[in-house]
């Protein structure tokens, strides 16, 4: 019988890829505004609970979304304020802006 205890570098190393997952996911929805690379990131049956992305369980539902976002506000840009992570959960906090209105 063999056990495998995960240390603290894998945690640590699970963690920062998770952190690099979700900065490359809002670079490049969110502020590239690369609709295209959204089912590099979502795949089919991933999408739950996010209002008005339909209620189909795939990428398809978010990128209409998205793109109505990008329709009402074509200058939305994203910065990440904080991340969080403990094992396999993520929180990010975001700050939106429009980048034409900064002063």
């Amino acid at each position: 019988m063999q056990y495998h205890m995960t240390t603290a570098v894998e945690k640590k190393s699970q963690q920062d890829q998770n952190k690099s997952l979700i900065r490359a996911f809002i670079d490049e929805i969110f502020n590239k505004h690369n609709l295209s690379s959204i089912e590099k990131f979502i795949g089919k049956g991933s999408i739950k609970g996010i209002p008005y992305a339909s209620n189909s369980n795939d990428g398809e539902g978010f990128e209409q979304f998205v793109a109505d976002l990008y329709k009402a506000f074509p200058d939305w840009h994203t910065t990440i304020e904080h991340i969080v992570t403990e094992n396999e959960l993520v929180m990010v906090f975001l700050k939106v802006s429009d980048k034409k209105k900064k002063k």
